[in-house]
């Protein structure tokens, strides 16, 4: 053996011991299972050109030379699969015969390379000018050299890119250096073997094809991304089994897409499933019709918001029971790793739920009595309007509003005249139908800002809201006083029913009682300036 026959078989050991430590040391994964085919096809690659360089003869060295084909004929496909699964990729491939066609290749080039007198890589083989063993002899004439090279750039570019545009987008430092270690690492074993194996063949036969020991550098990028940055352990928030069933409340953890990547005992006998039965099963499969229909926004809100807690789901049991359970959940994260799962924690609210139905039944009837109740406390039984006690209680938002926005607000009080005479000369049954057509009247000056209350039998007050000056609230009191000079009809009978109106802004007053105190006061001196109530007794003395 030569000294490069030695490199390429320590090449080979080192493919063998990363195919064994990735296939003991991790738990099984699509990436795991790319990650043994890339390094089975190079360790074959490797293992065939030890015995290449030393070849005692020409046709030993096309048999090395074409066994080694298996290996540079394959690892394209299955670097570009291994890049296509660590970004994600590989999920928009999903119909098996887009993934089937992504084989036709590399089957082509195998097999005009182990059939063929000649390959993609030599037309001939001779020992090289520097004495290390046979070298390549190629011509630009040979189409299974440009076969073989647009196959090369398609797949390993392909890959390629896409590694670097996850890098780059990632925002972990894990990620970055996973990305960063194997396209550098590619990068020099691309330049070293495009020249040793490619281009110099077709120029002179002086180094034999070195491409294969370059696969040193990968050997160290792979290695750094596996040891240092872990690429295997995707979900390494999922490690612990034993922390994991020292949990009391179920527990699942899913990668993004919902899918369950590991859970805790407490899950399985919740549900009457296995552990083995549930590891695999995509959450919605767990949940009722209606819990599943927002599974997907929950999971995206999750992933922006990092946690969520409180939000009631059903789960759904083996033989079709339902469990009523409340879920927190998190993302488990950091600088280093990046995203490590979703960790959802379920507590079971079935018997709380059935205890709430019975006392929803139960307290219906009482819900509606406590309704009725409020009303009556807060509102006036004949107009509907609100009471006193009701006003005084709205009246503090008003104040609230001033103090901190700065809102004023008027008061209108409102007493209608005569409304004794009335009531005693017709009766308190005509003057309750009086008092509920007055309180309609008013009603129609109330605006969305506005509280009308009935505080006193024949006496009326209104709240303005967002009054800027005297003007609206002497604007307001000037109509309400014109509406009454109208009368109140009831039937096609005509009741002659003034009001006296005053007004107060809160910003002239220190405090509710002194607003309503003032708008009283001019309302009780506008009433002494008329005449009203001794023209209506004397019409009413003379109608009796």
């Amino acid at each position: 053996m030569n000294l490069l026959s030695m490199l390429s078989f320590g090449c080979f050991v080192c493919f063998l011991f990363l195919i064994i430590y990735t296939i003991n040391e991790h738990k099984k994964n699509i990436l795991k299972v790319y990650a043994v085919l890339v390094c089975s096809s190079l360790g074959i690659w490797a293992f065939s050109y030890s015995f290449f360089y030393a070849a005692p003869t020409e046709e030993s060295a096309w048999f090395w030379h074409k066994a080694g084909s298996i290996g540079w004929s394959t690892f394209p496909v299955f670097v570009l699969w291994f890049f296509l699964v660590q970004t994600g990729r590989d999920k928009k491939i999903k119909k098996n015969w887009h993934k089937a066609a992504l084989y036709l290749m590399p089957a082509v080039v195998l097999t005009a390379s182990l059939l063929g007198t000649t390959t993609p890589g030599a037309v001939e083989l001779v020992q090289s000018g520097s004495g290390l063993g046979w070298a390549y002899v190629n011509e630009i004439s040979n189409i299974w050299f440009w076969v073989y090279v647009a196959y090369l750039g398609a797949y390993l570019g392909s890959g390629l890119y896409f590694l670097w545009d996850w890098g780059r987008k990632s925002k972990y430092f894990n990620q970055k250096r996973q990305s960063f270690a194997i396209l550098y690492s590619d990068a020099i074993v691309l330049f070293i073997g495009g020249i040793t194996d490619l281009i110099l063949p077709l120029i002179n036969s002086h180094i034999p094809p070195m491409a294969n020991i370059a696969l040193v550098v990968f050997i160290y990028g792979f290695w750094i991304s596996i040891n240092k940055y872990d690429i295997f352990n995707v979900y390494s928030a999922a490690g612990s089994d034993i922390i994991l069933d020292t949990i009391m409340d179920p527990v699942i953890i899913m990668d993004r897409d919902g899918k369950i990547v590991r859970c805790n005992k407490t899950i399985c006998s919740l549900l009457d499933y296995t552990q083995a039965e549930l590891v695999g099963k995509n959450v919605l499969e767990l949940l009722d019709e209606n819990s599943r229909r927002y599974v997907d926004a929950q999971i995206k809100r999750l992933l922006r918001d990092k946690s969520t807690s409180g939000r009631e789901f059903i789960l759904v049991k083996k033989d079709g029971t339902k469990v009523h359970t409340v879920v927190s959940a998190s993302v488990a994260e950091d600088k280093i790793k990046g995203f490590l799962g979703i960790v959802a924690s379920y507590h079971d609210i079935t018997a709380r739920k059935q205890m709430e139905k019975e006392l929803k039944e139960s307290n219906r009837k009482y819900r509606l009595l406590a309704d009725e109740l409020y009303h009556a406390a807060h509102f006036d039984s004949l107009t509907n309007l609100p009471n006193r006690r009701y006003f005084f209680h709205k009246a503090m938002s008003f104040i609230d509003d001033y103090n901190e926005y700065g809102t004023d607000f008027a008061a209108i009080y409102i007493d209608l005249n005569d409304f004794k005479v009335i009531n005693d000369t017709y009766g308190h049954g005509k003057g309750d139908e009086i008092l509920v057509k007055a309180a309609e009247k008013l009603m129609r000056f109330v605006g969305d800002k506005d509280l009308l209350a009935r505080i006193g039998g024949d006496e009326f007050i209104m709240l303005l809201g967002d009054v800027s000056d005297k003007d609206g609230a002497e604007s307001r009191a000037y109509e309400i006083r014109r509406s009454f000079e109208a009368g109140i009809y009831i039937g096609k009978r005509r009741y002659d029913l003034g009001a006296s109106v005053g007004y107060s802004l809160y910003s002239k007053s220190e405090d509710i009682d002194e607003l309503i105190k003032r708008a009283d006061n001019r309302m009780y001196a506008e009433k002494m300036k008329t005449c009203k109530n001794y023209v209506l007794r004397e019409e009413t003395r003379k109608y009796v």
